[in-house]
């Protein structure tokens, strides 16, 4: 395959820096520019914000959604289109934004949806614009029959988008699903995702919560319950929970707990995390331990403990 030569246009913007390069990203926005250095540009106006962008990005947009996307198998282009307009967005491009959320795409050979990224791209930006509207869509994407099963777009995003908002019920929904509590894969990333936002549950719910997800649910499920009580809005959940996960989960997830406890910085937390490692005579779960511990070594309990443990010969 040939070689394209470099475009002068890329190598001009490149030696530009600040507002001057965001200007000339602007006069790059046009179907005209070769693709590549289009989405550059695109990516400049992303970390450069230019209100003079904004309805050359929606006229790029439509360039590139003509014949059901054919001219960008994927949505890459078009979503770097909406990363960009979401800097400079207002509400008057919510109906782009909502074409964007409902963009499926089966292009050929292989007729496969391929818009999960378009998707789910639009939506972050809509809840920018729009928070009605973007929690309204993130609960249809949420339950998307096109989720990508690689890396769980759009629901991820939908999750995320809801968590934020503050809407509750269909993070519980989802999550608290029977067979999706047992699920796999990218499903038991979403269901974890969903717990992670849910922050506001009441806590007359979360031994239903827990009782589910503490020793049976797929690992991405499970770390999403730690979260969830540690980042409650009430505080710390579930405390004594959490400590049998300290003493007793596979180890993977026992670090992950771990440092979001050392994470968190709970003063009280950390004394009774320190106290329960205490009671840890296994010497792979120590030195998992002490990968988090490490980075709060100041702590006279810590410093103890650590110093326990460098004596003992099992280490």
């Amino acid at each position: 395959m040939k070689k394209q030569a470099p475009d002068p246009a890329a190598a001009q913007m490149a030696v530009l820096e600040g507002a001057a390069r965001a200007e000339y990203a602007v006069a790059l926005l046009t179907p005209k520019t070769r693709r590549d250095t289009l989405r550059s540009a695109l990516g400049v106006l992303a970390r450069t914000p230019n209100d003079a962008a904004r309805p050359l990005l929606a006229d790029l947009f439509d360039h590139y959604a003509r014949k059901g996307g054919a001219h960008d198998y994927g949505g890459y282009v078009r979503a770097d289109i909406v990363r960009a307009l979401q800097r400079v967005a207002r509400q008057d491009d919510a109906p782009l934004l909502l074409r964007a959320c409902a963009t499926y795409e089966f292009p050929p050979p292989s007729f496969a949806e391929e818009g999960a990224l378009l998707r789910s791209t639009a939506l972050a930006a809509l809840v920018d614009v729009d928070e009605t509207l973007a929690r309204l869509e993130a609960a249809r994407l949420l339950v998307d029959a096109h989720t990508d099963p690689n890396s769980g777009e759009p629901a991820l995003t939908a999750a995320r988008a809801l968590a934020l908002c503050g809407d509750q019920i269909p993070l519980y929904q989802y999550a608290t699903d029977v067979q999706r509590a047992q699920g796999e894969g990218s499903r038991a990333d979403i269901v974890g995702e969903c717990l992670r936002g849910l922050t506001r549950l009441p806590p007359a719910l979360l031994p239903l919560v827990i009782a589910r997800f503490g020793d049976k649910a797929a690992p991405a499920a499970r770390l999403g319950l730690y979260d969830l009580l540690l980042r409650h809005s009430d505080g710390p959940q579930a405390v004594e929970f959490l400590m049998g996960e300290v003493r007793h989960a596979p180890l993977e997830l026992a670090r992950y707990l771990l440092l979001a406890l050392v994470a968190l910085g709970d003063d009280a937390l950390l004394g009774e995390t320190v106290r329960t490692l205490g009671l840890v005579s296994d010497s792979a779960r120590r030195n998992v331990a002490r990968e988090a511990l490490e980075l709060v070594s100041s702590r006279a309990d810590v410093r103890v403990l650590l110093a326990g443990w460098k004596g003992n010969i099992e280490d």
